[in-house]
Parts: structure tokens; C-alpha cells; sequence
């Protein structure tokens, strides 16, 4: 099975942006076998986490437009029981998440905006 990064925004053109980069970085470092799978609920995400393979990397922004007011936060601790190896990006403009989201087991917190070679760069070191 091929390893699988999933992608998770809101905001369908910044999730956007986060895929072409992925893709960018997939062509880039000669890694057909990437998976890449870009999702905009909550919802969307935590079936993508337990669909096999399940990710091993979540790339994922805080703050999701949720109904029952989950966050990207709340997806990390999904992605480390359905996979302890998993490596977590967590994305936020707001600086005050980031002690919480290393907490909750991100390994890498970036602090947005972010540029597409800091976001290929962080890829590279965890995958």
C-alpha cells in the first residue's frame, strides 16, 4: 500500500495550495508511491484516518468550520491510534495553539503564512 498524506482545510483554496505543494514536493523527491488526499470537514478527515492505509503524515489546520466545534486538534490523537508511527503538521495563524497541538502529539507546529518551500522542507524531514 502506498504511504498516504492527508491534507486537511476548510478552506477549499487553501487546501488547495497544500495539495499542488504536496504534489510539487511528491514530483520533486521522485515519490510516485505518495498518496495524496486533501479533505475539507472533519468529518471528511477522520474517515480518511481510518480507511486503509490509514495517513502517515496529517497535515492539518486548526480551525475547521465544525458543526460540534471539533478542530483539527481533536483529529491528532485519530491519526496516533490508527497509526503510532503517523507524523502530525499542525497549521495555524493563531501562534496560542501551538503549546496545545505539541501536547496533543504534533511533531512540527508552523505558524501561517507559510511558504512552499518551508512547507516541502517539513515534509521532507518527516517522511
Amino acid at each position: 500500500m502506498s504511504p498516504k498524506i492527508l491534507i486537511v482545510d476548510d478552506r477549499q483554496e487553501l487546501l488547495g495550495l497544500w495539495e499542488e505543494w504536496a504534489n510539487n514536493f511528491k514530483a520533486a523527491n521522485d515519490r510516485p508511491d505518495l498518496e495524496i488526499v486533501g479533505v475539507t470537514t472533519f468529518e471528511a478527515a477522520e474517515q480518511a484516518i481510518l480507511a486503509a492505509p490509514s495517513p502517515c503524515l496529517l497535515v492539518t489546520d486548526v480551525e475547521l468550520c465544525d458543526l460540534e466545534g471539533r478542530s483539527g486538534l481533536d483529529l491528532l490523537p485519530l491519526v496516533k491510534e490508527a497509526n503510532q508511527s503517523a507524523k502530525a503538521i499542525v497549521m495555524s495563524a493563531n501562534r496560542a495553539h501551538k503549546i496545545r497541538a505539541l501536547e496533543l502529539g504534533a511533531d512540527i507546529f508552523l505558524e501561517k503564512p507559510i511558504g512552499e518551500k518551508l512547507f516541502c522542507d517539513t515534509l521532507k524531514g518527516l517522511i
